[in-house]
């Protein structure tokens, strides 16, 4: 089955359980979970903004396999 994550365009920003802290509105650090993996697409450079946030699901139709990928 192809994917998202087999395209060479495809890259991982964030894989799910890591932890990142950020301050809350109280002025205290908080520490979480990221709670999926968060891929980014560079098929189409963005206009104005960031990369597209991908799943591994996510179809495009401008899919190109990664070297080494069969």
């Amino acid at each position: 089955m192809i994917k998202c994550i087999d395209c060479k365009f495809c890259d991982l920003v964030v894989e799910a359980g890591t932890l990142f802290s950020f301050i809350n509105p109280y002025g205290s650090e908080v520490e979480r979970e990221h709670p999926s993996t968060i891929y980014i697409c560079r098929a189409n450079p963005p206009i104005a903004g960031s990369w597209p946030e991908v799943s591994e699901d996510d179809w495009c139709g401008k899919f190109q396999v990664k070297e080494g990928v069969a």
